[in-house]
């Protein structure tokens, strides 16, 4: 029975070992070919051996030496009223279950936790290796020792192997025992087999077998199958016996040394020190140094950081199209991290060979920074091709002035003959086109270029849609007419990342305009909310829109009941009356899911640094230079596991959070990775207890008004630098992407402009 099941053993040790072999070619798939080879052979043979006859054929060879008249029914019977074959069954259930699940979880625990590359499948043909061996070389100790002590030996040394490769953090000690804790394991199911043999009488073996063999197994299905659902939950270490992650220690000397190699290719000590903190990104950096032998390459360390960040996108591609990328970066033609994204994905895409001209096209390959394809050939645009393409972009969707700016730059830069050219490049084209169709800036600014007109028309209206409220005979404009207001894009003249987008809204709002008050509700308004009132709810009224009174409720450690009725008592007493009151823990479930699309699309991540630490990475005199969180480089897999750890609670405040990934070399403060999900323990007043995490402002306020479909969100000038977070967060999700518009706030003096100086005063009974 052993050296039956050691062929068996020795199967399972080729299957990894071939399919790890496989995994590194760039013809992976070819894999399922020889699996299919595998599957005809094993049918040939059987048909071979049983030469399609009946088992009615072979049932009298089998009761040659007497043949009990028993029915099928009554046999069946007997089999399952015997006690043994369950607890066999039993015993091989877990059994089974536990080896499938180790020999699959290994490979993940070792690529995540130690560092290991894509070779760390045949650490998983070691353990089935491991398995083989057992089943030969320990028949005679099983029979000297005995069956019942063996099984107990071997289970105990099993144990004390898995605490080994839990609590030594060491990549062959963890294959090594790995590989012993299979040897150890292999022998117990022939052993169960044997016992079974010894126990069950000869009449009733066969079908208690074939029960035994069928009933066992299937751990092979369940236990991977329950332990990935809660590993894929609660992260790797829910199958630890203590939970203690690996810390990161620069000075250890493996890590020294891998700081060292990531050092020679160019990368700053801080920066190779980042590069070392994640163990599957670092292994897939050391494999690319190694494999392309960079340390000699003399990259610079621009060309350096470019190499990390493939290590970490390229987790998907094998080592010659890693070599492809890196030949790239290091000739040049590579020169951005968008670049290098592009180059991923084409890959990814596009298995060996690569078509060049293919690859440049999506790629921005070009002899400088900014390119224009035309069929397969590369060429230098010049200046004057990048006005061009901007007044194409014009034409095609014109902006209404200098107050659109930004926003028709914005659109340009996302066009395809302009993807790749330089910033400054696009905005002064964009600039001197702007110039000559709305008049200089000084004067554009205050409105579109003055044509002449006759004394006795009237004045234009604002170009957001016809008013509803200005008499044909009427000279005067009202204030949504002229100024800020009066400049304002029209219904579906903010730029999208995709143009069904915008049908989409349109078709929704039917082209009306669209505003909201959004305030929090965790204080008594004051006097400068009153012109934010007037503004927004003014605006869709004059133009025969609608506005919504959305409390933005994502704080329920601040929020009362009393807030929430006189903010509304004060929208009427101003004569005001929503189109509907939302709230924006309406969309949780949905901002929810998002944040775990952004996650996905790998624009978010946990981090668990504290205040002070995220202060002091944002640089500044006092604190040096800006530099990114350790946990930004984090596996996408492990921030959703770690977010829905935030969610289930297992962290308390301040303990982890939600950040998105966004540009850390930007200039705006508001693209520093901002916080989009805190956790909080405090029932909310709409969803009770449901929640452990909530969404923050600078997550909630744009996705809410995409919800909504708001045409015109406008805000105080406070809001100016968040404009870009606004825009880049929708993009990200590609969700329909409202315009934001700032005016100025409103400043009296000799009064209180703060809600919390107001709310002192009531809770003093001074008011």
């Amino acid at each position: 029975m052993g050296i039956l099941h050691s062929c068996y053993g020795f199967g399972c040790f080729a299957s990894p070992w071939v399919a790890t072999q496989f995994a590194q070619l760039p013809h992976w798939n070819f894999f399922f070919l020889v699996s299919l080879g595998v599957a005809a052979f094993n049918v040939s043979s059987l048909i071979y051996v049983f030469r399609l006859k009946r088992q009615s054929h072979f049932i009298p060879e089998i009761h040659a030496q007497g043949h009990e008249n028993t029915t099928s029914g009554s046999k069946y019977a007997q089999i399952m009223s015997q006690k043994s074959v369950h607890l066999v069954a039993f015993f091989l259930l877990f059994h089974v279950g536990g080896c499938a699940t180790v020999g699959g979880w290994i490979f993940t625990y070792l690529l995540r936790e130690r560092g290991a590359g894509p070779s760390a499948g045949y650490v998983s043909a070691g353990f089935a290796g491991g398995v083989a061996l057992g089943r030969l070389i320990l028949l005679p100790l099983n029979s000297l020792i005995g069956h019942k002590y063996v099984v107990i030996i071997y289970c105990t040394i099993g144990i004390g192997l898995e605490l080994i490769v839990w609590f030594v953090p060491s990549l062959i000690a963890n294959a090594v025992m790995v590989s012993i804790f299979g040897l150890v394991m292999g022998p117990l199911y022939p052993i169960a087999m044997n016992v079974t043999s010894s126990l069950i009488p000869q009449r009733l073996l066969a079908g208690s077998i074939g029960w035994i063999a069928a009933f066992g197994p299937a751990g092979a299905a369940v236990f991977p199958f329950l332990m990935g659902a809660l590993s894929s939950k609660f992260g790797v270490f829910v199958m630890q016996p203590l939970p203690m992650p690996p810390k990161f220690d620069p000075n250890d000397p493996a890590v020294a040394e891998l700081i060292a190699s990531f050092q020679a290719i160019g990368l700053s000590k801080p920066k190779a020190t980042d590069a070392a903190r994640n163990p599957k990104n670092a292994a897939t950096l050391k494999e690319i140094v190694d494999e392309n032998d960079l340390k000699g390459k003399g990259l610079n360390e621009k060309q350096a950081s470019l190499v990390a960040t493939l290590a970490i996108q390229a987790g998907n591609l094998g080592s010659t199209a890693r070599s492809y990328v890196v030949s790239g970066v290091s000739d040049g033609k590579l020169k951005s991290v968008d670049q290098v994204t592009a180059a991923v994905k084409y890959l990814e895409a596009h298995p060996a060979p690569v078509n060049e001209g293919e690859f440049n096209k999506e790629c921005g390959v070009g002899q400088h920074a900014y390119i224009h394809v035309f069929g397969e050939k590369c060429v230098e645009l010049s200046s004057e091709q990048v006005g061009e393409s901007v007044t194409k972009q014009f034409e095609a969707h014109p902006a209404d002035g200098w107050p659109s700016l930004m926003a028709f730059i914005n659109s340009a830069k996302s066009t395809p003959s302009l993807r790749w050219a330089p910033p400054l490049e696009v905005k002064t084209s964009v600039e001197k086109l702007f110039t000559e169709r709305f008049g200089p800036k000084e004067t554009g600014a205050k409105g579109k270029a003055k044509e002449p007109k006759a004394p006795t028309k009237p004045a234009a209206a604002a170009p957001s849609s016809e008013p509803t409220t200005t008499s044909s005979k009427s000279t005067e404009r009202t204030v949504f007419e002229e100024g800020f207001l009066g400049k304002l894009h029209k219904p579906g003249g903010n730029p999208q990342i995709h143009p069904h987008l915008r049908e989409q809204h349109l078709s929704t709002t039917g082209g009306k305009v669209f505003t909201r008050f959004p305030p929090e509700p965790n204080g008594y308004l004051h006097i400068g909310h009153s012109k934010a009132i007037f503004v927004n709810f003014g605006y869709a009224a004059h133009y025969g829109g609608h506005c919504y009174l959305r409390y933005d409720d994502t704080n329920p450690e601040a929020e009362e009941a009393r807030y929430f009725e006189s903010i509304l008592e004060m929208v009427r007493w101003l004569g005001f009356e929503p189109y509907r009151i939302t709230y924006s823990s309406d969309h949780f479930q949905t901002l929810h899911d998002l944040a775990v699309e952004l996650i996905k699309r790998d624009k978010a991540y946990v981090c668990h640094c504290t205040a002070e630490e995220i202060k002091a990475n944002r640089g500044g005199e006092e604190r040096g230079p800006r530099k990114a969180c350790v946990h930004r480089t984090r596996p996408i897999e492990e921030s959703i596991a770690e977010f829905a750890g935030m969610r289930d609670g297992k962290y308390q405040p301040g303990e982890a959070i939600l950040r998105m990934k966004q540009d850390l070399e930007d200039g705006n403060p508001q693209m520093w990775d901002l916080v989009a999900y805190r956790v909080l323990n405090a029932p909310h007043h709409r969803t009770g207890a449901k929640w452990r995490i909530y969404p923050t402002y600078d997550f909630t306020h744009c996705l809410c008004d995409s919800f909504e479909n708001i045409s015109h969100s406008l805000c105080t000038t406070e809001f100016i630098t968040a404009r870009q977070s606004y825009d880049w967060l929708c993009d990200a999700l590609e969700v329909y992407k409202p315009r934001q518009s700032e005016y100025g706030r409103l400043n009296l003096t000799g009064t209180i402009m703060s809600k919390r100086k107001i709310l002192k005063l009531v809770k003093e009974k001074y008011v």
